[in-house]
């Protein structure tokens, strides 16, 4: 489907939505999540093959799967989910986003596809321990995102535990895993940073710089890289 055609079906959906909230404008959720899948010719039980732009508000979905759907740059504003129905065989493109939603924490996501965005706001919501598990992809991609935070290949150099912060880990779920596992392997070392100031100070240690080196530039996992991988892959993946 053309980006075109995916905005045009994303309008339908939300003037699905406003009318659905004229019929029921305080009535409750049910009552309008009925109106909103009737007017896409869905059923209470299922949606299927809708493409989503921006933000659903305010509906009962604890009794509905939704398969087979896009949500591009998407998100779910004070909707209910449950355990018994989930999301199946979605893609996930961009920005995704849970405000003041209910049943999130065992959601399901069957064979969904999702960008790293999107992986990290459902973590972030139902929990890595939760129903959505990390992938080995972002735990290698946490990996890589650490060790540039030290510099490049050619280059590297210490950082402050604030720098060490910032970045795409600061909001990942593993993001702490990710440093210790890092750690404890040996392919960075944490010193103090002396001269009378308080705080760490993080680089790659000398001894892995060939292993990191060779990780960040062909994806190779060998030496302390391989052992924090597999750390965390025995941690996370389930």
């Amino acid at each position: 489907m053309s980006s075109a055609a995916s905005r045009a079906q994303s309008a339908l959906v939300h003037l699905a939505l406003n009318l659905a909230s004229v019929r029921s404008p305080s009535g409750p959720k049910i009552e309008r999540t009925e109106a909103f899948v009737t007017l896409l010719g869905g059923t209470r039980t299922e949606l299927r093959e809708l493409r989503v732009e921006g933000l659903l508000s305010a509906l009962d979905l604890s009794g509905t799967a939704v398969v087979d759907c896009l949500f591009r740059n998407a998100g779910f504003v004070r909707c209910r989910f449950s355990t018994s129905k989930g999301f199946e065989e979605c893609v996930f493109e961009g920005s995704l986003v849970f405000q003041g939603c209910e049943g999130l924490a065992e959601q399901s996501f069957a064979k969904c596809r999702m960008s790293p965005e999107a992986t990290v706001a459902i973590q972030q919501t139902v929990g890595a321990q939760g129903a959505f598990s990390v992938s080995e992809i972002q735990i290698r991609d946490g990996l890589r995102d650490a060790l540039r935070q030290m510099g490049a290949p050619s280059r590297f150099h210490p950082i402050d535990e604030p720098t060490r912060r910032r970045g795409k880990l600061a909001a990942s779920v593993i993001g702490e895993s990710i440093w210790d596992a890092l750690i404890e392997c040996g392919a960075v070392e944490e010193k103090n940073i002396g001269r009378g100031r308080e705080g760490s100070l993080f680089s790659v240690k000398r001894e892995s710089v060939s292993s990191v080196v060779q990780f960040m530039n062909s994806g190779l996992a060998t030496g302390s890289v391989a052992c924090a991988l597999e750390t965390l892959k025995k941690k996370h993946l389930h």
